[in-house]
């Protein structure tokens, strides 16, 4: 895929991976319409709930009236609130993440996906974790809602295979990456140990580019800068 002119829609851009890739596709000559909770007007980042259906779909729709298609979708928002034993963590921290990071995704594939089958071309990816492959203490609903986000990714490729589609999906699974979240979880001085956001970011790119070539379905992950494995869920 040639980035220049490419439309590509990003959830939870106003920090961490989401703002570096805004940055990254942007500097490439992509038209990168970005959304985050709170909004960012000065660097052009609408204000949307991704827990909210019907604002992920205005979202969305607004896009394609402005730009009159999608060329990559990518479903990067999340929250997690701290580290906490599954039996300490609060119906509204469960719920809280649980619609972030799963509704959210879902949100947003649900309403860009009839778009995508319309033009039979297009990129979504969905930003996982290697918490999506392996549980870890004290992050027991974090963990459930990137396992689950893996499984709607895997159910899509194999989805769009089926049906012959010239879309791509993929998963990208980052280990530790240096963010405010991870920060919050673990200590500054943890996540400064990690790899940066705007690293993860380039790798991405460069898949979207096929730079580095990556099978249709396939769970990318990243680790230190570095592509790790590609697992393919199809």
């Amino acid at each position: 895929m040639n980035l220049q002119g490419a439309i590509v829609l990003i959830t939870g851009a106003g920090r961490g991976i989401g703002q570096a890739l805004f940055r990254e596709l942007s500097s490439r000559g992509a038209t990168v319409v970005g959304c985050s909770l709170s909004g960012d007007a000065a660097h052009s980042i609408q204000a949307v709930d991704v827990r909210d259906a019907s604002a992920v779909q205005s979202f969305v729709d607004a896009a394609v009236r402005t730009h009159g298609r999608i060329d990559v979708v990518i479903a990067n928002a999340g929250w997690i609130s701290a580290q906490e034993p599954l039996a300490e963590v609060s119906v509204e921290n469960y719920e809280r993440q649980m619609r972030t990071n799963v509704d959210g995704a879902f949100f947003l594939l649900k309403a860009a996906l009839p778009i995508l089958r319309r033009q039979n071309s297009g990129t979504v990816i969905a930003i996982g974790s290697r918490a999506g492959r392996r549980g870890q203490p004290n992050l027991s609903v974090y963990c459930a809602g990137k396992f689950a986000v893996r499984g709607m990714m895997e159910s899509l490729s194999r989805e769009l295979k089926e049906e012959g589609s010239a879309m791509k999906s993929l998963l990208i699974s980052p280990g530790g990456v240096d963010t405010d979240m991870r920060a919050g979880l673990f200590g500054e001085a943890d996540s400064h140990r990690q790899q940066s956001p705007e690293t993860v970011a380039k790798i991405i790119a460069k898949i979207l580019t096929e730079e580095i070539a990556v099978p249709h379905g396939a769970d990318v992950g990243i680790i230190d800068g570095a592509i790790t494995d590609t697992l393919v869920l199809s």
